[in-house]
């Protein structure tokens, strides 16, 4: 079974992962573990301005789901680049 290590992310993969993980551990910490809406993260400086240029700049989306939905890999979608 591969180990982490064998995983080779993309630099943007991993920026992504980050976001994803500062997204989690803040819903984590709500009592009730609800969605979450983009704006909150703003306003609770969840996310940095440079996070929020990243999703700008890289058409990501943000589908919010509770902690109960167990979705949190897709709460973030950056759409493929094709450079064929």
């Amino acid at each position: 079974m591969p180990g982490s290590q064998d995983f080779n992310f993309s630099e943007e993969q991993g920026r992504l992962q980050e976001i994803l993980m500062k997204i989690v551990i803040y819903q984590s910490s709500l009592p009730d573990g609800r969605a979450v809406e983009m704006e909150e993260l703003k306003r609770e400086g969840v996310l940095s301005s440079a996070d929020l240029e990243f999703l700008a700049a890289n058409s990501v989306t943000y589908h919010p789901c509770r902690m109960s939905d167990q979705c949190s890999m897709e709460m973030l979608q950056m759409p493929f680049r094709d450079d064929g």
